[in-house]
């Protein structure tokens, strides 16, 4: 059976032991929600950086467009269609960021960018552009030169008001691409566009999902299938999900892009976002433990120091209990607590039974006498 100093010991360190599990739990319960929330948020403003760059880089396009729609020189009726085409493409100097430019009648029909006359009528983006609207194409290849293109257009209007013509800019789609593959999500992964139209690639670090055309709800396990589908009617969240087939936990964000039918999802690994809780975890256990092994030796020291005077009182009484004991011995005690008052009584005790043994033996040897 426990002693004293025993079930001391043990109050000790089931006190110490639950506490720190209590304070381990709340800390971890407590960080982990900070955490996640400090991630998502982080996570949805980065979809949304990336949402804007893109649109800032669509915007400077038909900007671009739109100022060479508004010169009075292509607004002019009067001037030949060729040389009105010569002047736009005049505009790109020369940039490897554009294929050419193209400008096209009423009807859709006029000078590609390669300057051949072409009825492109039924393009989509000359199908938008001639309804007077900016029209944006998803990356395709250009049966005309061979590339991965991005297509914008424009209407141009007459004086009058009339729309007379279209201004479509042909530009380098793998341009897109390596604006995404330079920003990083978690550690190593990187954003990616997709049409909320068609759901196709747009941009990606991989150009060949975008070259051929690939659909990315065909390209993704069957739990990031719903994400698609949140993403194709224009949501806008952060969110945790498993891939099933890459038996791998991902956090994911996606942002609509303005001015567009597309847009950016960043996807990343868990554990590159949410590894620090793991660690936390570890950490805070280690804490635990070295504060329990601490109290532990705290608590066992200041035990026996204090339970050390009871150990001899407790031979003094056993002492005297076999009638050998020497009464004229004291125990030191110094303390004022409850311990040194026992070590005071004691002492007080054994002196009183001195004297009382004392006046015992003056009658005995008057008697002897």
């Amino acid at each position: 059976m426990l002693g004293l100093k025993g079930k001391i010991n043990l109050a000790v360190i089931a006190v110490v032991l639950l506490s720190s599990a209590c304070i381990v739990l709340f800390s971890y319960r407590k960080s982990s929600t900070e955490l996640k929330a400090a991630v998502e948020t982080g996570n949805l403003d980065l979809a949304r950086t990336v949402a804007a760059e893109i649109q800032t880089i669509n915007e400077r396009e038909f900007k671009m467009l739109e100022s060479l729609a508004n010169l009075s020189v292509i607004r002019d009726t009067d001037i030949d269609m060729h040389q009105k085409w010569e002047l736009v493409n005049s505009a790109t100097g020369g940039s490897n960021n554009y294929f050419g430019l193209g400008f096209y009648n009423a009807d859709g029909i006029g000078y590609a960018t390669t300057g051949k006359w072409s009825d492109l009528h039924d393009r989509e983006y000359l199908v938008i552009s001639r309804q007077g609207k900016r029209a944006l194409m998803d990356p395709n290849w250009s049966p005309v030169n061979g590339n991965l293109c991005t297509f914008y257009a424009v209407p141009v209007f007459a004086q009058s008001g009339r729309q007379i013509a279209e201004i479509a800019a042909v530009v380098n789609a793998t341009q897109l691409c390596k604006t995404v593959a330079s920003i990083t999500v978690g550690k190593h992964s990187h954003p990616f566009l997709i049409s909320r139209t068609s759901g196709k690639y747009v941009a990606h670090e991989d150009q060949k999902l975008v070259s051929d055309g690939i659909v990315a709800e065909d390209n993704v396990s069957a739990g990031f299938r719903p994400i698609i589908a949140r993403i194709k009617a224009g949501q806008t969240g952060a969110e945790v999900f498993y891939d099933e087939q890459a038996k791998v936990k991902y956090a994911v964000s996606y942002q609509p892009i303005d001015g567009s039918n597309w847009a950016v999802v960043c996807l990343a690994p868990y554990d590159d976002f949410y590894s620090g809780i793991g660690e936390l975890l570890r950490a805070m256990i280690g804490i635990g433990i070295v504060a329990l092994v601490v109290a532990f030796i705290v608590g066992f020291a200041v035990v026996n120091l204090s339970i050390k005077p009871l150990v001899r009182v407790s031979s003094a009484i056993e002492g005297i209990a076999t009638g050998n004991a020497d009464l004229t011995k004291r125990l030191e005690g110094t303390s004022t607590d409850e311990i040194g008052r026992v070590v005071t009584g004691f002492n007080s005790f054994t002196e009183k039974l001195q004297s009382i043994v004392i006046e015992l033996k003056d009658p005995k040897n008057d008697l002897s006498v």
